[in-house]
């Protein structure tokens, strides 16, 4: 069946398929970026990032879906000699610091619930009482209606925000 969905047929398709959506506070792209499992713990694919029109649902989750479909699970890793400069989506976004990059966007894990990844979810970040929203949906999802779903999130993340916040 998975390889039904993302047009694989090895064996490596069974693992949880994740994208990193970064979704700007104010005006700009969107960078969605595939990733590495490696056997769990998930980082950003170098040269993985592409962006995308904030108003264009559909754009966006197509690419979505392509990124979930690009991600690779690899076991071994080393990253020890990687800095944080080194982030994939901070180097696509073009900006001068890494302060800046997370300063400017919100992160959000969008991918398979389980191994199986019949099933999305989107995580968004915590606030600061360590909460987060989570929320999920088919697999079979359309393209507009993924892209709306993420931007959806997203409006509703810095509601809550801005009231956990106090402002």
């Amino acid at each position: 069946m998975l390889s039904r969905l993302f047009g694989r047929s090895e064996p490596e398709s069974t693992f949880v398929r994740r994208c990193h959506v970064y979704v700007p506070r104010e005006d700009g792209e969107i960078l969605v970026a595939s990733m590495w499992n490696h056997a769990g713990l998930f980082a950003e694919m170098d040269h993985g990032v592409e962006a995308c029109a904030r108003d264009d649902a559909e754009a966006l989750g197509g690419l979505v879906k392509r990124k979930l479909a690009e991600c690779r699970f690899k076991a071994e890793f080393d990253y020890s000699k990687r800095k944080r400069s080194d982030w994939p989506a901070y180097q696509a976004s073009g900006l001068k610091t890494v302060k800046a990059f997370e300063e400017q966007y919100v992160a959000y894990g969008v991918g398979g619930a389980n191994a199986a990844n019949v099933t999305w979810q989107i995580e968004g970040p915590p606030f600061p009482n360590d909460v987060s929203l989570l929320s999920a949906r088919s697999i079979g999802t359309s393209p507009v209606e993924l892209g709306k779903w993420i931007l959806e999130f997203h409006r509703f993340h810095l509601e809550v925000r801005s009231k956990v916040l106090g402002g």
